[in-house]
């Protein structure tokens, strides 16, 4: 069972959705959600609910709303009569915030990025929406919906970054478009618009990128651009390589130690096939057949050496045929 906050307000049961219906219960529940594991008071129920103007009877509707939603939840010890209020008495991650949280934090914390990617994917894929979207114009929980959209954008961001490090860069134009568009005095996103359009070969975009963050932050806030953002302006415009994603290291193909120092010095480079069968052919011919140790010249072939092996501990080994 779960509760879902980040979107429309509901419960699932065994995956599939039971709606909650009306507006009173569905912020109660909400309440005591992002309240979970603490015991919120019925005062505060109260105000969330119904504001400033409650009616004489707030308390005993507050009553019948916590025990039509134990039903949904599926019992009584679902939602615990605690001092001074009440207590969700659910799981750790019975919850879609609680989740999604955890999921941020484990994908932040780590420095390996493709595991941070899909953290963060996993937490974003939570998200049906605006959060709490069935109870908005309820001044407690439109709070709670702001810091949860702060939180996706949050996570959105470090999304992002884990992905242009990666070399996503092209394929992240059109949604950090999307999203400066969304929230046109973050700073944070049209660096990373600025960085993806310069590494896909377009500066003067990148440009004109950081004008209209500069125009919009003018307009908006009568405030200049930051000194990173600067910063990085003037890296585009000088075309700063440091700007451009590192190159991966190139593997180096390891030679097997049987093998003599020059195949072994050639092998550590980026040699084709063709150039390493003429080698082969050339280290053949010079180790020509040399008279086999103990055995009479008249019992020698009399066809030239095919080659020799190696023997297991690496020395040559003759092998005539």
């Amino acid at each position: 069972m779960q509760v879902r906050l980040l979107g429309p307000i509901d419960v699932t049961l065994g995956g599939a959705p039971r709606e909650v219906p009306g507006l009173r219960r569905k912020a109660v529940l909400a309440t005591l959600a992002m309240g979970r594991g603490e015991v919120v008071s019925t005062d505060r129920l109260i105000d969330t609910v119904w504001g400033e103007d409650p009616p004489a009877t707030a308390v005993n509707t507050l009553q019948r709303h916590v025990s039509y939603l134990r039903q949904v939840l599926g019992g009584r010890d679902t939602i615990l009569a605690r001092p001074p209020g009440y207590l969700l008495a659910l799981d750790d991650d019975a919850t879609d915030v609680a989740v999604a949280e955890r999921l941020i934090q484990q994908g932040t914390g780590t420095q390996e990025q493709a595991e941070r990617v899909r953290c963060l994917r996993a937490a974003l894929a939570l998200w049906r929406g605006r959060p709490l979207a069935d109870v908005a114009g309820l001044t407690g929980l439109d709070l709670e919906a702001e810091r949860l959209e702060a939180l996706r954008l949050h996570a959105q961001a470090a999304l992002v970054e884990s992905r242009l490090q990666l070399g996503e860069h092209a394929q992240l134009v059109p949604e950090l478009e999307r999203l400066t568009r969304d929230h046109p005095l973050d700073e944070g996103l049209h660096a990373h618009l600025m960085t993806a359009l310069h590494r896909s070969g377009r500066p003067a975009d990148a440009l004109a990128t950081y004008q209209r963050l500069r125009q919009a932050l003018a307009d908006e806030l009568g405030l200049d651009p930051g000194p990173g953002i600067r910063d990085l302006e003037a890296a585009v415009l000088r075309g700063d390589a440091a700007l451009d994603l590192a190159a991966p290291q190139a593997a180096t193909v390891s030679a097997p130690a049987q093998l003599p120092l020059a195949v072994r010095g050639f092998a550590g480079h980026a040699g084709s096939v063709a150039q390493l069968d003429a080698l082969a052919q050339e280290l053949r011919a010079a180790w020509s057949c040399a008279p086999c140790p103990g055995r009479p010249a008249s019992a020698r072939p009399a066809s030239p050496c095919t080659g020799r092996t190696a023997s297991p501990t690496g020395s040559p080994m003759v092998s005539c045929t």
